[in-house]
């Protein structure tokens, strides 16, 4: 589910290779701070981010966030809806409370596993940019970088087999579907 950009949204590509690194125009590396409180939520997007070859800031909850985007001024904020402490919602308007004193624009992604329109309309009214449903796809990611930062993948890396050639009808497994949401998983980083 998207909110209404400015822009027009980016074409999704058909490959979803393993990312060399993605950058923008300014050449400097995507920092990207993650608030999410399930940490197997933390792992797979901690994973997708690197596989598009982010740097990644995770913590637990809202407030955790805040602290850390005060710190580092990330350049885009994913955040879950529920948390405890301080919830995306409030997160989102401490925020936006700071950029209307201070300037500057952070965009906010909530990630939800129920984007009803109810809630696609809370996200809006509280300063969020986009809302991505869980579970997320590597491609929705990568549509979310190039919308609100203008960043593009520099390179493919050459090794393992494209996601499209992967089909083995016995696996237990759907592989397509893993490749899907977390890309061409570097194995070591997998491990990780």
């Amino acid at each position: 589910v998207e909110l209404p950009a400015a822009s027009a949204p980016a074409a999704r590509s058909a490959a979803l290779p393993l990312s060399a690194g993605t950058q923008p125009a300014s050449g400097k590396k995507l920092r990207v701070l993650v608030a999410e409180d399930y940490l197997p939520n933390q792992n797979i997007l901690r994973l997708q981010l690197q596989n598009l070859g982010c740097t990644v800031d995770i913590v637990s909850n809202g407030a955790e966030a805040l602290a850390s985007w005060r710190a580092n001024r990330q350049d885009l904020i994913l955040t879950d809806l529920n948390m405890p402490v301080m919830d995306g919602i409030e997160l989102t308007g401490a925020v936006r409370a700071e950029e209307r004193s201070n300037g500057g624009h952070t965009p906010v992604v909530a990630i939800t596993a129920a984007a009803v329109r109810a809630e696609v309309e809370r996200c809006r009214a509280a300063g969020m940019d986009d809302v991505l449903t869980k579970p997320i796809a590597l491609e929705d990611l990568r549509s979310i970088l190039t919308r609100w930062l203008g960043w593009t993948e520099t390179a493919s890396a050459a090794a393992g087999p494209e996601a499209s050639a992967v089909a083995n009808t016995d696996a237990t497994l759907d592989f397509n579907y893993i490749y899907r949401i977390l890309g061409q998983a570097n194995p070591a980083l997998a491990r990780s």
